[in-house]
């Protein structure tokens, strides 16, 4: 059977296997016609609009504890809730650090 090249890149694809007569897909014997979804490129940081702790750990190289400590201020005005999850707005969090001297 020939494949056809699809564009990966672009949105995310699902693909149906068309099984064959014997109802196996390579060496795996499938029950039903199952659907695979292929996993969608993911955003690169310093285009998302929020980060989580991890990502703006890594964006900025600040450490755990004192972004920890940071995202507590009063004057934190970047700080997003989401249920309680604290998400950061990437650019409210830029301008911040670019007026800091120290932390």
């Amino acid at each position: 059977m020939k494949m056809k090249n699809y564009d990966l890149e672009s949105k995310p694809t699902i693909f149906l296997i068309i099984l064959s007569e014997d109802n196996k897909c390579g060496n795996t014997q499938i029950d039903d016609e199952k659907t695979i979804n292929i996993k969608k490129k993911e955003t690169p940081i310093w285009e998302k609009k929020y980060l989580t702790i991890p990502e703006a750990i890594k964006y900025s190289n600040i450490g755990n504890n004192n972004l920890k400590r940071l995202l507590n201020k009063p004057e934190c005005d970047f700080v997003v809730y989401l249920g309680n999850r604290k998400l950061i707005n990437r650019q409210g969090f830029e301008e911040y650090l670019h007026g800091l001297h120290s932390l």
